[in-house]
């Protein structure tokens, strides 16, 4: 359970800190998992290192300087607990990764998370320049959980002409994203 943070004065519970701690979280729950995930890979030891990288992200809060990136802070912490479950490893069983493969791993995950993350705000860009209906239409087919044909369904479209429509938004989004990438604005 997450304890309530103090303000700067110590007197009283800072619940806007709070609160930015858990939006930051929310945002980037599946990176971090997935850092977490790449580092430990023991299926089994995931939900507790994930666990653990939270807690201490939650007691350490008051260290991050907003504004900075979260997620790698994040990911500078589940290296830690990582490398920490590794050492506990390398003990109780003879084996484990070394502290160089880790780091190694923990380099090629950081790298891969930045390209990933720079699509997602490219991507973001992207989608606000399409109109309203578009990203409707977007979330509903890619969002909602439901297959394209309750969807098309539901909006009185023929399937195909649904699959035409995204398949056309998808080649969109992409070029745009590829212009981004290139610099062009």
């Amino acid at each position: 359970m997450l304890t309530e943070s103090r303000n700067t004065a110590g007197d009283a519970p800072d619940a806007s800190r709070r609160d930015e701690f858990v939006r930051l979280l929310r945002q980037t729950h599946g990176p971090i998992r997935a850092c977490v995930a790449t580092l430990v890979m023991d299926r089994a030891a995931v939900d507790d290192a994930f666990q653990e990288v939270c807690l201490i992200l939650w007691e350490r809060f008051d260290d991050f300087e907003l504004g900075t990136s979260f997620r790698r802070w994040s990911c500078s912490v589940a290296y830690r607990v990582a490398r920490d479950y590794w050492r506990r490893e390398r003990r109780r069983r003879g084996y484990g990764l070394s502290e160089a493969t880790l780091t190694k791993l923990a380099t090629v995950q950081g790298g891969i998370s930045e390209v990933l993350e720079m699509r997602r705000e490219r991507l973001a860009h992207c989608m606000d320049m399409l109109s309203d209906s578009d990203r409707r239409l977007l979330r509903e087919a890619y969002s909602s959980g439901e297959s394209l044909v309750t969807v098309a369904d539901r909006l009185g479209a023929s399937v195909g002409s649904l699959y035409t429509r995204l398949s056309r938004l998808r080649a969109r989004l992409e070029r745009c994203i590829q212009r981004r990438s290139g610099g062009e604005r």
